[in-house]
């Protein structure tokens, strides 16, 4: 509901941008951006697997933190102060995601085994945002108004086996470590922003952005199915290249 009512917004902001549109608006600019994506993802995941004639469990937590984001992209006037655009976004964490599980015995059914660990696991996400845009000069201030589909592309570390070490009478086991798949999926979602550029020449400005972005991928692995929340809020700034 928030994507849609945040949609939704953008496209009534850009409709009425038509009719206050001043024609001195460039023919279109180019950006590069950094700054911070969020908020934090946190998802989990569990499975089993057999040994010792009963099946072991595994649940792993997984948390995305918010950090740093590069974003570059370019955006053209075609009539009036409506133009299009796209831009590039690249999003990357590392981290370790909680492990835990329970191991059957190998001497009495039903005797299970608490073990815990860490694994080492990463985040990438890269989207091409595909955007139609209102220009809405302002003397030396540019305010461009943006939305439409974004294309990703996410691949997530997923914690598919664990290793463990026991020893006689078995009555504990040790978690060891863990295997790790890297998973990759494509997903189309949307995104919405404004970009507000502030002009130090001719054709040189700097500027700040806010971009929302957002898409829910699902990972099919092992015949189980893991959905992830991509994207989020972008907020940055940077230089700017004005023609």
């Amino acid at each position: 509901m928030t994507t849609r009512i945040s949609l939704a917004f953008t496209l009534v902001a850009l409709t009425a941008s038509m009719a206050h549109a001043q024609a001195t608006a460039p023919r279109g600019f180019v950006t590069i951006n950094a700054g911070l994506q969020s908020p934090s993802r946190t998802f989990s995941d569990s499975f089993t697997f057999e040994t010792n004639l009963e099946d072991a469990t595994v649940r792993t937590e997984y948390e995305v933190p918010s950090g740093p984001f590069f974003d570059g992209g370019f955006s053209v006037r075609l009539f009036g102060p409506i133009g299009a655009g796209v831009a590039f976004s690249r999003f990357s964490r590392s981290g370790t995601a909680t492990v835990s599980g329970t191991i059957p015995h190998p001497f009495y059914f039903e005797q299970e085994r608490d073990i815990a660990g860490d694994a080492f696991v990463k985040r990438n996400e890269t989207a091409v945002h595909a955007q139609v845009a209102a220009f809405l000069p302002a003397g030396r201030v540019l305010v461009v108004l943006s939305a439409g589909p974004s294309f990703f592309t996410v691949e997530q570390g997923v914690v598919t086996g664990v290793a463990f070490d026991e020893s006689y009478p078995f009555d504990e086991a040790t978690f060891r470590s863990a295997t790790v798949r890297l998973e990759r999926q494509q997903k189309v979602g949307f995104n919405a922003g404004a970009d507000v550029t502030v002009m130090l020449g001719r054709s040189v400005g700097v500027g700040g952005m806010v971009r929302y972005a957002a898409t829910t991928v699902d990972l099919t692995l092992d015949g189980r199915t893991l959905s992830l929340e991509a994207g989020g809020l972008q907020a940055g700034g940077g230089i700017r290249f004005v023609f």
